[in-house]
């Protein structure tokens, strides 16, 4: 575990002037050494975040176009200068434009992000849900000659957008949006002699509070810790809950405003959008896999009358796979689709009792009568005991 100090510093850095926020205690290389990901790397479009042992370390210039925050799981990046649904136009239609487009140039009802490619379908679905519009992103034609539209791991500027926006409307469609307000992509070419500097451009659009939006969507408390501050500016809070873990904001942005709409319409959330979890009988409830999750989409739950087990709640679910990568006994398979969106569901079910050796409580499953600890206690001292007596055995005499 990183100390406060640590984590201050790699804020810090990441930063890049005010435009970046990084929280390295919602990253997931960050809090499991080892862990593959490195999405954010791949979307950076001027590779300004390359990978150190895995750790993803910001080392060029950032232009805040938030095409990074897109594809985090943990909204462990976050670039505040794309508005919230609630702070959006009131109006049958909104335009959404590039920041280099000039504010004279832009629609009535219109608004302007950093770039058209930092939207990402959980924003689109959302903005679409909460406010009932149709959203027109204009696309100028300027993407071939701007540094944010250049080609990154994952595809270009525009590769990213039609993803977005094709994920977008097969979302709201499957919930029951009205198909005629679904998001829409306008191509208008206009002439680059009226592309606006980079310069200047993130830094003048004000942050938007995201209080409103975590109450929503993650139905808890953020923490409170003291935002850091950079030339007097504050940081958003780090995303976490009152238990350590991470709230993963851009997953339950999209199936936050899928479940809402779909329960409008009588729907349920596709399946494609909830992983699946399933414990083997193996299990013998050691609690490692909802220790290691770190959105607490699994957790232990504990009763009155001495019984517990484990529960899963798949909107919570990135599908990082750290509980069956850890899980001691191998009884735990997770898919990233085909889950039940009727809320968090029981995995399994024990009894708990009192550990023979230590007295210690413990999930009495598979008819045993120790607790995991002793368990592998007694095992390390039979093998031990083993080796010792085969080391020391008398060989029979070479002429007997």
């Amino acid at each position: 575990m990183e100390s406060a100090r640590t984590q201050t510093a790699a804020v810090t850095q990441w930063k890049s002037g005010g435009k970046l926020g990084f929280d390295a205690a919602a990253c997931l290389p960050e809090r499991f050494p080892g862990q593959a990901c490195g999405m954010c790397a791949d979307a950076c479009p001027t590779r300004a975040i390359v990978l150190d042992a895995g750790r993803p370390v910001l080392r060029g210039d950032c232009l805040a176009c938030g095409q990074c925050t897109t594809q985090c799981l943990t909204g462990a990046l976050r670039v505040d200068a794309f508005p919230l649904p609630e702070s959006l136009p009131d109006h049958a239609w909104i335009h959404i434009d590039c920041q280099r487009v000039p504010s004279s140039s832009v629609p009535e009802h219109g608004i302007r992000v950093p770039c058209l490619a930092g939207l990402s379908a959980g924003w689109l679905v959302q903005a679409a849900s909460q406010r009932g519009s149709a959203l027109h992103l204009t696309v100028r034609g300027w993407c071939t000659g701007c540094e944010a539209g250049k080609s990154s791991l994952n595809g270009s500027a525009m590769d990213k957008l039609m993803a977005a926006v094709t994920e977008a409307r097969l979302s709201l469609f499957e919930c029951g949006f009205d198909e005629s307000h679904l998001p829409v992509i306008d191509f208008v070419p206009t002439d680059d002699a009226l592309m606006e500097s980079l310069t200047g451009l993130v830094d003048a659009t004000p942050p938007v509070s995201r209080r409103g939006f975590f109450r929503q969507l993650a139905g808890a408390a953020v923490n409170g810790a003291q935002a850091l501050k950079n030339d007097g500016e504050p940081l958003p809070a780090p995303v976490l809950s009152l238990a350590g873990k991470i709230v993963p904001r851009e997953r339950l942005r999209l199936v936050g405003a899928m479940a809402t709409l779909a329960a409008r319409h009588g729907r349920q959330i596709p399946a494609r959008h909830l992983p699946q979890l399933t414990v083997a009988g193996s299990c013998l409830g050691h609690g490692v896999c909802a220790a290691v999750c770190p959105t607490g989409a699994l957790q232990i739950d504990a009763a009155s009358d001495g019984a517990g087990g484990l529960s899963f709640d798949p909107l919570h679910c990135i599908a990082c796979g750290q509980c069956a990568r850890n899980c001691p006994d191998r009884a735990i398979r997770m898919q990233p689709f085909g889950g039940d969106g009727a809320g968090r569901q029981s995995l399994i079910r024990w009894q708990l009792s009192a550990c023979r050796t230590c007295g210690s409580e413990f999930p009495a499953l598979g008819g045993r009568d120790q607790c995991p600890v002793c368990s592998k206690q007694a095992l390390f001292s039979r093998s031990l005991a083993g080796g010792v007596n085969s080391l020391f055995a008398q060989s029979p005499p070479a002429d007997a």
